[in-house]
């Protein structure tokens, strides 16, 4: 993991607004495994724009199904390390969101800011195979 300049993406990701199609919970997740581990998972996003993302995702069958599509089945949250990609969903809300996976929680893009969740409330998510 290289720590500063993953530090200096979260800084500067905090500062940009999420927004559907463009800097979303996709796009900072991807981002920020580029940017910490080298790897690059740009297949997971396959749009430029709101309408495009819409599309995208509903014809995956929606964000989760997505993930699956290209990294496979999800493991459970226990199996998941720093640089891995954690599955947020909120059943009352209908609304779901990706985040990274770094040591002791879960950042997740929220409008302005960057959420830190507790690792401990993410049911599942992708790991990847340089472990």
């Amino acid at each position: 993991m290289n720590v500063p300049a993953l530090a200096a993406y979260l800084d500067r990701a905090a500062t940009v607004p999420a927004r559907l199609g463009g800097f979303d919970c996709v796009r900072f997740v991807i981002e920020g495994i580029r940017v910490g581990w080298g790897e690059d998972f740009r297949g997971c996003l396959r749009y430029a724009c709101r309408r495009e993302a819409v599309e995208q995702l509903r014809g995956a069958g929606g964000l989760r199904a997505n993930f699956c599509a290209v990294l496979g089945d999800p493991v459970a949250a226990a199996g998941l390390q720093p640089g891995d990609i954690a599955y947020l969903s909120d059943p009352e809300t209908g609304t779901a969101a990706v985040g990274l996976v770094l040591p002791g929680y879960v950042a997740v893009k929220v409008g302005r800011t960057i959420a830190r969740v507790p690792l401990d409330r993410v049911a599942e998510g992708w790991t990847w195979a340089r472990h």
